[in-house]
């Protein structure tokens, strides 16, 4: 199973449902949001290979969700960077990931550009606008026991390494993650209305969220400050 079919299966069921939202403002449905990872997902389709390694390098945005889908949609694998990196440390794990592409936001998409080979493409421009626009890729028929996320720690004790989640990994987590909350009903929105950033280095609970509010038919709100963190797991 590619965990894109979680996003599939959540827009066949409601697709009319607000899915992604900046603050109080929404951003797509689970259609619009299904439909926008499938048109990127065209575009790395064609610059690549399946399994290539794409890396996203970016402060909290709402991008970041349908880029993870559109990676998946690809058949790629998707490699998060801790945006609290030196950019230096994020052109370690590029080189170490041996990355293809890599999605950045502006201000650490120009901190990059003198350091590495790898492509670049900057949020938030006509370019990327361009990826939006591809027409809708096929549906992904990759195989569970297929990479999807290559996460790398933090260094702290020397350089990162990258631990290897397959699409089977990712969906069994988030299985047992939701079994430990009851607010999560499948058919009935769940608002987190605050979430860690998808690149930064937390556990599996953590990590699983994303995946587990789609699972459920929740709604993802992203915030550029947050005030509080809205962990539903235990610690």
């Amino acid at each position: 199973m590619n965990l894109f079919t979680v996003l599939d299966q959540a827009a066949a069921r409601f697709g009319d449902r607000g899915a992604l939202y900046h603050g109080e403002r929404q951003l797509c449905t689970w259609l619009e949001l299904r439909e926008r990872a499938l048109c990127i997902a065209t575009t790395i389709r064609a610059q690549g290979t399946a399994g290539a390694r794409i890396a996203v390098a970016s402060e909290n945005r709402p991008e970041i969700v349908e880029l993870m889908f559109a990676i998946w949609a690809a058949e790629c694998v998707l490699v998060p960077i801790n945006y609290k990196l030196h950019p230096r440390e994020m052109v370690q794990i590029l080189d170490d990931a041996g990355a293809s592409q890599v999605f950045a936001s502006p201000k650490i998409g120009a901190e990059l550009a003198p350091l590495t080979d790898v492509p670049i493409e900057t949020l938030d421009t006509e370019g990327y606008s361009r990826w939006r626009a591809s027409p809708a890729a096929l549906l992904p028929t990759t195989d569970s026991s297929a990479l999807a996320w290559l996460f790398y720690t933090s260094g702290t004790t020397g350089r990162s390494k990258g631990a290897m989640l397959t699409h089977r990994n990712l969906v069994a987590n988030a299985h047992q993650a939701a079994a430990w909350d009851p607010n999560m009903r499948r058919g009935e929105e769940t608002v987190a209305r605050h979430i860690k950033q998808a690149c930064e280095r937390y556990g599996v609970n953590k990590r699983t969220y994303l995946v587990i509010l789609t699972l459920f038919d929740g709604t993802l709100t992203f915030s550029d400050i947050f005030r509080r963190r809205y962990y539903p797991f235990p610690e």
